[in-house]
């Protein structure tokens, strides 16, 4: 997967639709979006051994951190300085746009890298046949 992962970052692609501010095309954006979810399932093995995840989270926070490396989203535009953003908006809109982390195909995966399978939130969601989440519960 560690392969792949080079491959897919290696894209020349990548760096065009990031200049260009555009996004990727569905099929690429669906075989960024199961890449992620493969390293996903990587993480929370429950025979990866607690050095193996730290060297898993070291190489995901390297492809993380690469500016070509594909959003959660897909979209690029979001993320690219333009005109427009000099122009008089609504202050909330501002806010929130910079108070939103930047969030890339590999942040779930590095997120599952501090869950654990004593997680108590985990067991409930094992243990039930059917679970809603306590967000939803109201």
């Amino acid at each position: 997967l560690t392969l792949i992962t080079e491959q897919f970052m290696a894209d020349p692609r990548l760096s065009l639709w990031r200049q260009q501010g555009t996004g990727m095309t569905d099929k690429c954006r669906q075989l960024w979006d199961e890449l992620g979810a493969l390293w996903v399932c990587i993480v929370l093995n429950p025979h990866c051994k607690p050095d193996e995840k730290v060297s898993w989270l070291r190489q995901l926070k390297k492809w993380n951190d690469m500016d070509v490396c594909p959003l959660e989203d897909g979209n690029y535009g979001n993320e690219l300085p333009n005109i427009t953003n000099a122009l008089p908006q609504s202050s909330n809109q501002n806010q929130e746009s910079l108070a939103r982390p930047r969030r890339t195909v590999f942040t779930r995966a590095m997120e599952a890298c501090d869950l654990h399978w004593q997680d108590s939130h985990l067991q409930r969601i094992i243990s039930c046949d059917f679970y809603v989440s306590p967000s939803y519960q109201r």
